[in-house]
């Protein structure tokens, strides 16, 4: 260990041969790095980061809306995300179904009296439960059930 006298409160401290430390305490070293910095700034081209966020700002503006009416990403049966359902109603009538969301969107009446985001939600959960995803039996929902092999 060698002494070495701090270069904020000119201490002496000891710190190995190899080290490149030049302050007595994390407070000194705060100071130092403070002292170090004065008139020194990271140099950017003018505009370049205000040119940046209005570029993504304008990219967003223009993505939204396409994103809403692209057959692959808006709410549409070919959505990327869609997946096959088979889901058989209180009556035994089965429907064939990719996209659920829009499905039930789409045929709401079938669920009245209760809404068609109430009848969604409710065949997320009978989903979950056989996946083994959710510990309390969701096995319908007023009902209606999800078979797990497509007809």
């Amino acid at each position: 260990m060698a002494d070495r006298r701090c270069t904020v409160c000119g201490t002496l401290f000891r710190a190995p041969p190899s080290s490149k430390t030049v302050t007595c305490s994390p407070g000194c070293s705060s100071i130092h790095r403070g002292r170090m910095h004065v008139g020194k700034c990271n140099k950017w081209r003018d505009g370049s980061a205000a040119r940046q966020a209005a570029a993504r700002t304008g990219n967003l503006k223009r993505g939204t809306p396409a994103a809403k009416v692209s057959p692959k990403s808006g709410p549409f049966e070919t959505n990327i995300n869609a997946k096959d359902w088979t889901v058989v109603s209180p009556d035994g009538d089965q429907y064939a179904v990719r996209n659920l969301r829009l499905w039930c969107e789409q045929h709401a009446e079938l669920f009245e009296p209760y809404a068609w985001r109430n009848a969604y939600a409710g065949l997320r959960q009978v989903a979950a439960w056989q996946r083994g995803q959710r510990p309390r039996q969701v096995s319908q929902w007023r009902g209606w059930t999800l078979q797990l092999e497509p007809i």
